[in-house]
């Protein structure tokens, strides 16, 4: 005859000041998550602020009209300087010099140094 034998499980006495599973399970790390999340939100919503401030500052520059200048883009190439783009985009009634401190002036920059792959705003005058 065949006897089937269950095991049992032994039960592991409990430590003193040991939480029962689930009840009161670290409330510290609850209230960390907590802080943390409430801590990404604002650090969220002050990136959001400051991207739609910086857009409005990249408002192009305004006309002596008020009227807003038309510009057309320009992306930046390995070689480029600011004297030939300035040449390419010329405009008949203007001096080399000051179309340069012009497009200077536009993006706001305040060398005259390009990186590749920038994208300069070349104002045009319709």
């Amino acid at each position: 005859m065949y006897v089937s034998v269950i095991p049992q499980r032994r039960k592991v006495p409990k430590q003193a000041g040991t939480p029962e599973k689930g009840i009161g399970r670290k409330p510290a790390a609850r209230l960390i998550r907590s802080l943390a999340m409430i801590g990404m939100m604002i650090a969220a919503f002050w990136l959001g602020a400051q991207i739609r401030a910086n857009a409005a500052a990249d408002v192009p520059a305004a006309s002596a009209g008020g009227a807003r200048q038309a510009y057309l883009l320009h992306a930046v190439e390995p070689g480029d300087t600011l004297w030939t783009i300035a040449g390419r985009h010329l405009p008949d009634d203007m001096e080399l010099g000051a179309f340069i401190h012009e497009i200077r002036r536009f993006n706001g920059m305040e060398t005259s140094r390009l990186l590749a792959g920038q994208v300069l705003k070349i104002p045009i005058r319709p």
